[in-house]
């Protein structure tokens, strides 16, 4: 098992009281299962924006890249930087609108941009001394960034005809997780497979064409497509409702996330009477100052919530900005040192990431990309 502070994550500045361990075999796991459903000639996109959903973008561009991934797609030119400095030789395509100033930047790091402007399109056209690959974004409804689609055909055009561009993709974004979403993406793949049909009349083709992402296939939702991008699976993560979840071909994938623990670094007895503050009356024994708090992501609300310690539940009392005070009462050996599993298993007792979104009345997602940037990640090798 390797330490690494990972991309966007502060070095340590001694031992690591906190600690979320990645499991890059899980995620290796789950790309080779998704990939084993697709056709053998589709093409697979690997997201690892918001430093690959908090599991560390050069670590997990690392894994796909060993795996034979065609692509990597991410939202910050820093993180495709980072994975040039890591010797990643994978195509990175890079997620949303292109501004002016990072021009020079993307050709610099052999990075693909997405166009959705004429604007951005020429100045690539100038920047660039040799062929440029590009990808088209369309915007199908979604209404964050891209060409819309009534225009698409149009823009695709304009942008063949500059000199040394090279459209190598054109794509699109159909996010969804329930029944309502479900009808609109479907709808809404046929009218971007419209739009590729339309251009090959007109004479251009992509050699990529993508709109079927984690929902999508999570669900069976059909498309002419040439590549499946992959966000939410890779990591182990449901992109969809229980209930819709049903619809397509189960499947299983393994969480990237293994767990989280942070460091027993207090015990005391609780005060008695009404020197006690009053969130501390009515308990009994011992307590714990566990590190890990609100400034790290973590601040459940539900009186539900607790961690694991030496294979015991330890409800928790109080937290605070950096750290959490624990109820001890039943965990009568624990002694400072010992390590509390926040998300993990211990034993036959285990708290899931799903249980600690519940508690925090969040995503998984949210607290996975929280979590990322605050804690020091170790990682199981694939």
């Amino acid at each position: 098992m390797a330490d690494s502070a990972g991309f966007g994550v502060g070095s340590s500045t001694g031992i690591d009281s906190s600690v979320m361990e990645i499991d890059l075999g899980a995620i290796a796991g789950n790309f080779r299962e998704v990939r084993r459903r697709l056709a053998a000639s589709r093409r697979t996109i690997g997201v690892i924006k918001a430093d690959a959903y908090g599991h560390g973008a050069v670590e997990v561009a690392q894994t796909l890249s060993t795996l034979g991934v065609d692509f990597l797609a991410s939202g910050s030119l820093k993180e495709c930087i980072a994975a040039r400095s890591a010797g990643i030789s994978t195509p990175i395509l890079l997620l949303g609108s292109l501004t002016g100033e990072a021009i020079h930047d993307v050709i610099r790091h052999r990075a693909i941009p997405s166009v959705d402007s004429m604007a951005i399109a020429e100045a690539l056209s100038r920047a660039t001394a040799t062929q440029m690959s590009v990808f088209i974004k369309v915007d199908c409804g979604f209404g964050r960034f891209g060409i819309p689609i009534d225009q698409a055909a149009t823009f695709a055009q304009y942008v063949s005809g500059l000199p040394r561009l090279k459209i190598e993709g054109i794509y699109t974004h159909l996010p969804f997780s329930d029944e309502q979403g479900r009808n609109w993406a479907e709808s809404q793949t046929r009218v971007f497979d419209r739009l590729i049909e339309d251009l090959a009349v007109r004479g251009l083709t992509a050699p990529i064409t993508q709109s079927q992402a984690s929902p999508g296939f999570s669900v069976g939702l059909v498309d002419n497509g040439t590549a499946t991008a992959l966000g939410h699976l890779l990591y182990g993560l449901s992109p969809v409702s229980i209930e819709l979840a049903k619809v397509g071909t189960a499947f299983t994938l393994r969480s990237g996330l293994k767990s989280i623990r942070a460091k027993l670094i207090h015990t005391g007895e609780l005060p008695k009477g009404a020197l006690a503050a009053p969130y501390l009356r009515g308990h009994h024994g011992r307590l714990g100052v566990v590190s890990i708090g609100i400034k790290h992501g973590y601040r459940p609300t539900s009186d539900a919530a607790h961690m694991i310690i030496r294979g015991s539940e330890a409800p928790l009392l109080r937290v605070c900005l950096e750290n959490t005070i624990v109820d001890l009462s039943r965990v009568a050996e624990a002694h400072v040192g010992d390590m509390a599993i926040v998300v993990g298993t211990n034993g036959h007792v285990s708290i899931t990431l799903q249980d600690l979104a519940k508690w925090q009345a969040t995503s998984q997602l949210a607290l996975l990309t929280a979590f990322g940037k605050s804690l020091t990640r170790t990682y199981i090798a694939a």
